[in-house]
């Protein structure tokens, strides 16, 4: 993201209010700056001049063509058109209400301010609108003699750093010390190569503090003499703006959260290194692309309505959504998405975090799998049993069909892990539930209760006799030899079985005669079935 670029600090405004008395340009809440280059590009812009053009910050984007941005507002049009009739040495001029100064820099950029007539004291030179213009944008102008190693400073140069007037002290005296050694060797490489100087230092300041600035100077010929001028230009909010900056987007890039920020259009701006590592789009391949990139194809598109019709009232939203990676793979992700708005309540920017939560629901169905299934052999616990009983009989009443209930206890059981056991009771235990899941149709339910307890339940029948193939092949399921660690075994299987609705109507109620219908068959000499009566 491009950081905003203020333009006036505390020392500068001060620095502004003391043309009043001079009858400069006021730097003051009617009064705009812009730096073009030679391509009439703007490199930086403040919110006044915004505002005096009718814009809003984002309507007036850094590195833009201004004259393309002038064919949709007049005002920019007419400023375009007054900036390109000034002399190349700059000048000021009247259009309509407003006063447009320029004023060239290096690097054939030039200053522009951009003020109202409540801005003015009274009609001012040009060349003191330009000076005023220079102080307020916080450069100071100075000229360096290469023969005498001297540097004369303008009084803007003072000014630039808060100085009433022309303190005396050297140039260097000022200078950081840190910063010194390397100042003063660029500058001797520039003079003699005979290049442009650029170099950035820091300054004292009359408050005692250091201020940043941006030196910059070239070589000029003068009266058959060599000089350098140049100017120091303040950046040291410029300084401090990139600084904070980079210090958000550092923990941006390491934090392990997707973010990702989006245009108003839904085009992506900016990715950190988590959404790289989640949706497998690099930076290059994810910025300028729309965020349809990502749409899995489950949601509906009303779902989407209601995501940004809760963005649009509440300036969020959060929830669960499905998301597609670069290789086609669709995941879960928890999502946050903010809508960011300007100074006129116009959304500008999307910013959305997000994070993979696909491990998260594995857990969640694990632990949601393990409530409901016996951990042994798979197969429904008692409370899966009891709520799919439930459901079955309320079918079961709105079809008028009946419902079994198979309650099974395996015969000779105990013996089997006392002489072999506990490792091969467990065994006994997943094979015969293995046979009770083949044994039975597809819809029965197969349950485990406890121990060597099973139930079934059996809907769909219309008499009592279409149970019986049923429970035959449980029985033959369970006596049918076990091969477990070389050995045979053997048990057998009592049932137990009744019936909705002759028997009961509630889950419990069949569950519980089911089970007296098993002892019934146990005591009937076991490995048999009885119904309840």
């Amino acid at each position: 993201m491009i950081p905003q670029l203020r333009a006036y600090s505390a020392p500068q405004l001060g620095r502004a209010a003391r043309y009043k008395n001079t009858g400069h340009v006021v730097p003051d809440s009617t009064s705009g700056m812009l730096l073009l280059d030679d391509a009439q590009r703007v490199m930086a812009r403040d919110d006044e001049f915004c505002r005096l053009m009718g814009l809003a910050e984002h309507e007036l984007p850094l590195t833009t063509s201004l004259p393309l941005l002038a064919e949709r507002n007049s005002l920019l049009a007419a400023l375009v058109e007054a900036v390109a009739m000034l002399p190349v040495a700059g000048g000021a001029r009247r259009v309509g209400g407003l006063t447009i100064a320029v004023k060239p820099m290096l690097d054939n950029m030039r200053l522009v301010s951009v003020a109202t007539d409540a801005a003015i004291e009274r009609e001012i030179p040009p060349a003191n609108a330009v000076d005023a213009c220079i102080s307020a944008a916080a450069v100071g102008p100075w000229e360096f003699d290469p023969h005498s190693s001297a540097i004369r400073r303008h009084d803007l140069w003072w000014d630039m750093l808060g100085y009433e007037r022309d303190m005396g002290f050297s140039y260097e005296s000022m200078v950081h010390p840190d910063d010194a050694n390397p100042w003063r060797n660029r500058l001797v490489d520039c003079v003699q190569r005979g290049e442009c100087f650029a170099s950035e230092l820091r300054l004292r300041a009359a408050c005692g503090g250091w201020r940043w600035v941006l030196s910059r100077g070239r070589r000029l010929v003068r009266d058959g003499k060599v000089c350098w001028v140049g100017a120091d230009t303040d950046i040291s909010d410029l300084k401090a703006c990139f600084a904070h900056q980079g210090l958000l987007a550092s923990v941006v890039d390491v934090i392990p959260h997707g973010v990702m920020i989006s245009d108003a259009g839904g085009r992506i701006q900016s990715v950190n290194a988590a959404f790289t590592q989640i949706t497998g789009y690099t930076a290059d391949e994810a910025v300028d692309r729309h965020i349809d990139i990502l749409n899995s194809g489950i949601h509906h598109a009303v779902f989407y309505q209601h995501i940004w019709s809760a963005v649009s009232r509440r300036g969020m939203w959060a929830g669960e959504i499905w998301n597609r990676r670069k290789n086609g793979e669709v995941y879960p992700e928890w999502m946050t998405l903010i809508c960011l708005r300007d100074r006129h309540d116009e959304i500008t920017h999307y910013a959305t975090v997000f994070e993979d939560i696909t491990t998260r629901k594995r857990e969640e169905e694990r632990m949601a799998w393990q409530a409901y299934h016996d951990p042994l052999t798979e197969l429904p616990n008692r409370l899966l049993f009891g709520d799919r009983l439930e459901q079955t009989i309320a079918q079961a009443m709105r079809t008028r069909e009946m419902v079994a209930v198979l309650f099974v206890d395996l015969d000779g059981f105990k013996p089997v892990n006392d002489e072999n056991g506990h490792d091969v009771g467990d065994a006994l235990l997943k094979l015969f539930a293995h046979r009770l899941t083949a044994s039975v149709r597809t819809g029965d339910t197969v349950a485990r209760l406890a121990g060597d307890e099973f139930t079934l339940i059996v809907p769909h029948i219309t008499s009592k006799e279409d149970v019986v193939p049923i429970a035959q092949k449980v029985l033959t399921a369970a006596v049918q030899p076990f091969h477990i660690a070389g050995s045979e075994i053997r048990v057998g299987a009592s049932i137990g079985i009744s019936l909705f609705p002759l028997h009961g109507d509630g889950a419990l109620q069949l569950l519980k005669r089911a089970d007296q219908a098993m002892y019934r068959a146990k005591h009937a000499g076991r490995s048999n079935w009885q119904f309840f009566e």
